[in-house]
């Protein structure tokens, strides 16, 4: 099995967009497509689901209700019993002093210390009152809540259904719908999990590197697409006795190969590619990354990978090659040997070292 480095780009833009939109509950493409599939079921159950939980809060509601006023009765009783001990104790030095037969001098000591010992019991009782106020706010705020949610189920049932009902209704359209227009990423998140799935079974010493940027203070420029490159994301990078690999995943419907928008990925994988072609190169002649070279100097070349797991396009293109995420492996294996482990592990270190810089 290959060594694999980093989740999916698209993975970890999708967790953030999910909580962005407070969407905690899917932990995965499988649980979001689960939910779409179940969407029209679970609105026609949604009715019978609403009542369910509201017979179920009217024999909890009282329980809780009950265990809440417990907890904030013992929770005055040990604040209340705090304070009266201090209280207390303050009481006793002040009448202490009040009975000691004690010199001039040591008697007009005892009356301030006797009326600063009052001043912190005057003092004392107030911060009773107001301690006990606040620290017993939240009971009292959710004791509230909670009782008038029992007795607007009470009352009238009908009403509270009607209202939760409508409430978790639109609750399920709208997460329905975010989840609808968040399609593209969960699309490319499930072609990029696909493909890294199916590179992680290439055989060691193979790497994969997933989600990797890059940006130049100084843009490149490559010549012969006259384009300036100022960053590039990188779906995943290979590295293995093979060659390396530059590979962007598309996860096409065949709508979308019908109108013709698969120039683009392949114009990208290429600017990719040439971006992570002069990095590696002027890092070798830099010497940051050790290739063997005792028939001379080396140059380090890239593969353009365009991976599909979805519709195939059957067309070909200068400098990329397009193939299914079945057949990407045995491409990649195709080519004869070229690097050792040890310079397997100077390009993975130092393509990770960049990375991290953009990270």
């Amino acid at each position: 099995m290959a060594k694999v480095i980093n989740t999916v780009g698209s993975m970890s833009m999708l967790k953030r967009e999910l909580d962005n939109l407070r969407l905690t509950d899917f932990d995965s493409v499988k649980s979001i497509h689960d939910f779409q599939n179940q969407y029209k079921q679970s609105r026609i159950e949604l009715r019978k689901q609403v009542r369910e939980s509201l017979e179920d809060e009217k024999v909890t509601l009282p329980k809780n209700i009950k265990e809440l006023e417990e907890k904030r009765k013992r929770h005055e009783v040990q604040l209340s019993s705090y304070f009266e001990g201090k209280l207390t104790e303050y009481t006793d030095i002040v009448q202490d002093m009040a009975h000691s037969n004690s010199s001039f001098f040591k008697s007009i000591y005892g009356k301030l210390k006797s009326e600063l010992f009052q001043w912190k019991i005057q003092r004392l009782n107030q911060q009773k009152t107001n301690t006990i106020i606040s620290a017993l706010t939240p009971h009292n705020q959710k004791l509230q809540k909670l009782k008038a949610r029992l007795e607007s189920i009470a009352n009238d049932f009908d009403s509270a259904l009607e209202s939760d009902f409508l409430f978790a209704v639109r609750k399920l359209d709208w997460t329905h719908q975010k989840l609808l227009d968040l399609y593209p990423l969960i699309s490319g998140t499930i072609g990029e999990s696909k493909v890294a799935k199916a590179l992680a079974n290439l055989p060691n010493p193979y790497v994969v590197i997933n989600d990797v940027c890059i940006s130049f203070e100084k843009p490149l420029y490559n010549k012969l697409e006259q384009d300036r490159i100022y960053s590039v994301q990188i779906d995943h990078i290979v590295v293995g006795p093979s060659g390396i690999f530059v590979i962007e995943t598309k996860n096409w419907s065949e709508s979308s190969l019908s109108k013709g928008e698969y120039y683009s990925p392949v114009r990208q994988v290429k600017r990719n590619g040439y971006a992570l072609f002069a990095v590696l190169n002027r890092a070798t002649k830099n010497s940051n990354i050790d290739l063997d070279s005792d028939l001379g100097k080396r140059r380090i070349s890239v593969h353009n990978v365009l991976a599909l797991t979805g519709a195939i396009l059957h067309k070909r293109y200068e400098h990329v090659r397009i193939t299914d995420v079945k057949a990407i492996n045995k491409y990649i294996q195709y080519f004869g040997n070229e690097y050792s482990e040890h310079e397997i592990r100077s390009i993975v270190d130092f393509i990770q070292y960049i990375n991290e810089q953009d990270k």
